[in-house]
């Protein structure tokens, strides 16, 4: 059997790869928060589609390959998911929702982005009109038999500014991929073939969704420890992603997300972390905001938020989605 990965047509025209890119390179200010601005902080909330959540009919997870059609099939049923991570693969009960939330905590860490879940999701279908509470509704569909969906574990879409409020920020796994919490060590592990490893592809979709990151170019590292990298297809000589376990930012990873959100750690928001915000921090503690941020001040020390959102341009008339543009095979497990 051969995945595919679904690849984002962002194309690079007369300049060198990047590390990241954001989506804010084609279409303006993409991401949450008040405040539009890049390097803004956001608080964002998250929470489940309850079973039994429809897809609006009008919708198209992929219109240019597959028009006319939803892209899933039937409604979405996350207790069967939870039920083959926490129950039949034996990680116990809560390990699918701990690796979720161990996802979601990666990223806080790195940027000022706080999510708040799980909040009770009203189960409008995806994604009407109104269907915005939560900001980042998970679900988990079967895909439509013949359709682009069955090549990925899960697809996630981009923050306000990239698509529609009810689109913005969804994320959805396909129920006929395999999953698992794989163990094993950081970039070493490798992973079954045809399996995906639930935390480290939620990481991923969350670049997507809560961070607004694209999908980079290759950038000289063999391999390619990057989240948001999903392989080069322009290039011969990059290699191919998710291949080992891979739940632990790239500094590649962060940059995108400081871009977006600042540096956690950058308590007087100038765009660095040193001894300045040290001094912040040490006034506040017991503050709320700051007494629990000495760790990332000291992980982040000397990091300066990159102001570039990536030299991109994206070509579609209309692209709303991040898993629109080309289907490569590849003989592994696919992220979209």
């Amino acid at each position: 059997m051969v995945r595919f990965v679904l690849v984002v047509s962002l194309i690079a025209i007369g300049v060198p790869a990047d590390a990241y890119v954001h989506f804010s390179a084609g279409f303006g200010g993409s991401k949450w928060g008040a405040d539009p601005t890049a390097g803004t902080p956001a608080v964002v909330t998250w929470g489940f589609m309850p079973d039994g959540t429809t897809v609006e009919p009008a919708f198209e997870l992929d219109p240019w390959g597959f028009p006319g059609q939803t892209g899933f099939s039937g409604t979405s049923d996350l207790s069967s998911l939870r039920e083959r991570i926490d129950v039949t693969q034996g990680h116990g009960a809560g390990a699918f929702d701990a690796a979720l939330e161990r996802a979601f905590a990666t990223w806080s860490e790195a940027a000022n982005i706080i999510f708040v879940g799980p909040v009770t999701d009203p189960g409008l279908p995806f994604p009407a009109a109104g269907a915005t509470t939560p900001d980042i509704r998970i679900g988990a569909f079967l895909p439509a038999e013949g359709h682009s969906f069955n090549n990925v574990g899960a697809v996630g879409f981009g923050p306000p500014g990239f698509g529609p409020d009810p689109l913005a920020g969804d994320v959805l796994f396909n129920l006929a991929a395999n999953f698992d919490i794989v163990a094993g060590a950081e970039d070493v592990t490798p992973l079954p073939a045809f399996t995906n490893d639930l935390e480290g592809l939620f990481l991923h979709e969350l670049g997507h969704a809560a961070i607004g990151l694209g999908h980079p170019s290759w950038d000289g590292e063999t391999p390619d420890q990057r989240v948001m990298y999903v392989g080069d297809y322009e290039n011969a000589e990059a290699p191919f992603c998710c291949q080992t376990i891979n739940r632990e930012l790239h500094p590649d990873d962060m940059a995108g997300a400081w871009y977006a959100y600042g540096i956690r750690g950058d308590f007087n928001g100038d765009g660095i972390v040193d001894a300045a915000d040290y001094t912040v921090w040490r006034d506040g503690v017991g503050d709320e905001h700051v007494a629990g941020d000495y760790t990332p001040w000291a992980a982040h020390y000397g990091a300066v938020r990159p102001t570039d959102p990536g030299a991109y341009a994206i070509p579609e008339p209309s692209a709303l989605l991040i898993v629109m543009a080309a289907l490569i095979p590849l003989p592994f497990q696919g992220r979209a």
